[in-house]
């Protein structure tokens, strides 16, 4: 369980700066084109949204290398609604299981997962829209995320992902061959369970 922990938190490491770094790109990227055209009001609204992003992040990194709490799930809602909302794209969301259902590794496990997919949408999809689901059905929670951007070029879920997956034995199912992007993960609750009292 040890090396599950450290590669665990590597990977939140890896998901979280990436999650800034493709922000932090976006937003410098539309100070630079405001630059050229002399809007200086715009480019100020971009540096000082950029400050924020960055003094968030660092709260983020310093709690992940002090292996302090990980973010509740609504926590990590509102953290990418902020975010979608500084990216442009129009963020719904709809939840029909209170964090106090979840056990600890399931929780994590979502909020990971929700990141990562909250950055790849802001970072590659193009997309105007996007919308978060989480649910249960039958022993399984569900996550859904949609999105009506460009989609994906191969029908394979990101490595990352499948690679999370695998302890908590989920799987993830992928629609992108027409719009909207749809990407299911399902999550098997009893696996949590058995995982956090063995």
């Amino acid at each position: 369980m040890a090396e599950n922990e450290r590669n665990r938190i590597g990977r939140d490491l890896h998901d979280t700066l990436g999650h800034t770094f493709a922000l932090m790109t976006i937003k410098t990227e539309l100070a630079i084109k405001q630059l050229q055209h002399g809007r200086l009001q715009a480019v100020e609204k971009e540096l000082t949204e950029l400050h924020q992003i960055s003094r968030r992040s660092m709260e983020d990194v310093r709690q992940l290398v002090n292996d302090v709490t990980f973010r509740s799930l609504s926590e990590e809602i509102v953290a990418i609604s902020d975010l979608f909302d500084l990216s442009g794209i129009q963020f719904i969301f709809e939840k029909k299981i209170s964090d106090d259902q979840l056990s600890p590794l399931l929780q994590s496990t979502l909020v990971m997962l929700v990141r990562e997919l909250a950055t790849n949408v802001i970072k590659h999809a193009k997309a105007s829209h996007c919308k978060l689901s989480i649910y249960r059905q039958d022993t399984h929670v569900i996550l859904q995320m949609e999105d009506d951007g460009i989609g994906f070029k191969d029908v394979e879920a990101p490595h990352s992902i499948n690679e999370r997956l695998l302890l908590v034995k989920g799987k993830v199912e992928l629609s992108s061959l027409k719009k909207p992007t749809i990407i299911t993960i399902y999550l098997n609750e009893g696996m949590c369970h058995e995982i956090i009292n063995c």
